[in-house]
């Protein structure tokens, strides 16, 4: 959640330092998770705590979505992600 709700910023700092480090195209993915991951370390440890609860709400929320509507079809499924879960970028 944090690396979607913070891609505009991190976009520059992450292609400067991929192209830096001269890694192959094919270890972008694995470079993007490491990158991500030493930001947002560098958040104190209650940014780092708000942001892991509320992964664990938008978790539970869309979960218990899930289990309570397991008749919907799949459009209506994205719908209800769409509309209810779009403040948490998931």
């Amino acid at each position: 959640m944090w690396g979607t709700a913070n891609y505009e910023s991190l976009k520059a700092p992450f292609e400067q330092a991929f192209t830096e480090s001269g890694k192959p195209e094919k270890h972008r993915a694995a470079f993007r998770n490491s990158f991500k991951k030493k930001e947002f370390l560098k958040l104190s440890e209650e940014e780092q705590k708000q942001w892991a609860d509320d992964a664990i709400e938008a978790h539970n929320m869309a979960k218990k979505a899930w289990e309570g509507s397991k008749e919907m079809s799949p459009p209506e499924a994205q719908a209800y992600v769409n509309t209810n879960l779009r403040s948490y970028d998931c």
